[in-house]
């Protein structure tokens, strides 16, 4: 463009202008280096009244919104579709809470965290499709993005865990559909196997770690699942398949002295706060499905 009237035109014509969301828009006010970045002084803006979005689910958390919408995105700037999608997916959001989601191949996604809407969806034979208690429940659900209508995009979704509430910290899924999921638990009934490393939690907070097949029908998808660690002072962050089959890895953070260890390189915790590191062989039973753990830190 070779004026600013041309430049502005071509913006327009793009839809590039974004206005503040109607539906989360609050006062607001620029702090020293936003005036300084647009040129401004303090001085220069007195008196003026500023607004804002705040980010919320109709704007997807952006604060704003296409100007002039186009009639094809409808201002979201996906396809009818993929807009269909992200509406559908929630069910009620304040009581919703999404940890972790993959899309490993062909328009497959995997989503894993709690919630307690009695209204979450529910399709195909998940572990569970009862909401036992008001409590968060995990989640899991699996959607089809490249569906072609908005009634098949969601093709396996229930429940996992106890009756007390559960949460996942993380999950990982393989190329087969199995889904490996790793998070904290206070529930002694939460659901473990037979071939369970530690099948009771001692009464106290535990992490958990379990594998789902999303082939496999209802409560028989769980096909290892246990629970692991001391007294409650661990929280895990991650979960990570290894090179050979069901070697799965998990990793965390640990305040306590009980951690059990095996084939450690670091035995004790030091002062403070370690991370720890685990190796499951779920192909293995009991105590021989723990292959390796210890702490690693410093002072």
């Amino acid at each position: 463009p070779y004026s600013f009237v041309s430049a502005l035109n071509g913006i327009l014509a793009q839809r590039l202008v974004r206005v503040n969301c109607p539906s989360c828009v609050a006062d607001d006010h620029p702090d020293a280096q936003l005036l300084i970045d647009s040129g401004l002084e303090r001085v220069d803006v007195s008196g003026f009244q500023f607004r804002a979005g705040r980010g919320c689910g109709q704007c997807r958390g952006s604060g704003v919104v296409v100007a002039k919408p186009c009639t094809t995105c409808r201002g979201t700037g996906l396809t009818e579709k993929e807009r269909k999608l992200t509406v559908k997916i929630p069910a009620n959001q304040p009581y919703s809470q999404p940890y972790w989601l993959a899309n490993p191949k062909n328009g497959t996604m995997y989503l894993v965290g709690f919630t307690s809407s009695r209204d979450f969806p529910l399709v195909g034979t998940a572990y569970s499709g009862f909401l036992e208690t008001p409590n968060p429940h995990i989640f899991t659900t699996k959607v089809n993005a490249l569906a072609s209508s908005a009634d098949n995009v969601i093709t396996y979704s229930g429940f996992f865990g106890g009756q007390f509430g559960d949460t996942p910290r993380d999950a990982v899924v393989s190329s087969h559909g199995v889904l490996y999921i790793t998070g904290i638990t206070d529930d002694f009934f939460f659901p473990v196997t037979s071939n369970a490393y530690a099948t009771t939690n001692g009464e106290t907070r535990k992490m958990f770690v379990a594998r789902l097949d999303t082939k496999i029908p209802f409560k028989e998808s769980l096909t290892y699942s246990t629970f692991f660690g001391g007294k409650g002072t661990e929280e895990p962050t991650g979960i990570a398949l290894g090179p050979k089959p069901e070697q799965v890895f998990i990793t965390g953070f640990n305040s306590g002295d009980d951690y059990p260890v095996k084939n450690f390189i670091q035995e004790k915790k030091l002062p403070n706060v370690d991370v720890f590191v685990a190796q499951f062989d779920l192909t293995k039973s009991g105590a021989d499905s723990l292959v390796a753990s210890t702490y690693i830190g410093g002072s």
